[in-house]
């Protein structure tokens, strides 16, 4: 007997037209040799980065309602308590990878660099950091009609802020890679990961799916996504996750 962590079931849904993807092989993965097969099974043993080698295209108005993950997902028998994410890395139309940072921008934080910026400096100084945060991602190269997005012109997080004589002095976690001319337009985003669809905690005694409710709609500009799974994300050496049959299915967003 084996503990059931989280099943995915689209009861339901069989009627609506769907395109479903099956990701129930070694083959269909990146990096296959961090399974092994077993009968039925897709076995993955101590902490795994797993992601799927198809690139799925988005039909025209497909929602994170119309964007389904099905499957059994649980842990061997006598495997210590760990955690599971699955969701999708996200692309563009032109099939760039897009992190969280390149499309959430935050509202009133566009202004433009007061200085310029070297190139192995570890900060910039801007015009107007009313709106700045620390922890979060500069880009430049913004717009105000935020046609720039998904914008992929990104600079280390923020570590601190302060006010200068030539206007606000951000000190970044990371140097520059590049000079950056004064007057050049920037913005911050909100800094992130990925469309994560669901967590799962593998706990003695406890099972079902826990839904990321933050993600409430997909993010804006993805065409194209990849089936990601971050098995015994707790890095338990000893874990095992099984996968039976796991698929991606989306349905048709003019189905009634």
């Amino acid at each position: 007997m084996k503990k059931i962590i989280a099943v995915l079931a689209l009861a339901g849904f069989a009627s609506l037209c769907a395109e479903e993807f099956k990701f129930d092989t070694p083959e269909a993965w990146q990096s296959h040799w961090q399974f092994k097969k077993e009968g039925n099974s897709l076995i993955a043993e101590g902490q795994k980065w797993m992601i799927a080698k198809k690139l799925i295209k988005l039909p025209e108005g497909t929602t994170i309602d119309s964007l389904k993950v099905s499957g059994t997902f649980r842990a061997v028998e006598g495997t210590p308590a760990d955690t599971m994410y699955i969701g999708f890395k996200a692309y563009d139309k032109n099939r760039n990878e897009m992190q969280f940072a390149n499309v959430h921008p935050i509202d009133g934080t566009l202004t433009a660099l007061a200085a310029d910026a070297k190139k192995g400096e570890n900060f910039i100084i801007i015009a107007d950091a009313a709106k700045w945060v620390k922890n979060q991602v500069p880009v430049t190269g913004a717009k105000a009609d935020l046609s720039d997005l998904p914008n992929y012109n990104t600079l280390a997080n923020v570590k601190s802020i302060e006010k200068c004589d030539e206007g606000w002095k951000l000190t970044l976690n990371k140097p520059l890679k590049a000079d950056i001319a004064k007057g050049t337009a920037v913005r911050q985003h909100r800094a992130g990961g990925y469309m994560y669809y669901a967590f799962y905690a593998t706990k003695p005694g406890v099972s079902g799916m826990i839904k990321n409710n933050s993600l409430k709609k997909l993010w804006p500009h993805v065409a194209y996504v990849r089936f990601l799974v971050l098995a015994n994300w707790k890095g338990g050496k000893e874990a095992k996750l099984e996968l039976i049959d796991p698929k991606v299915i989306i349905l048709d967003p003019a189905a009634k």
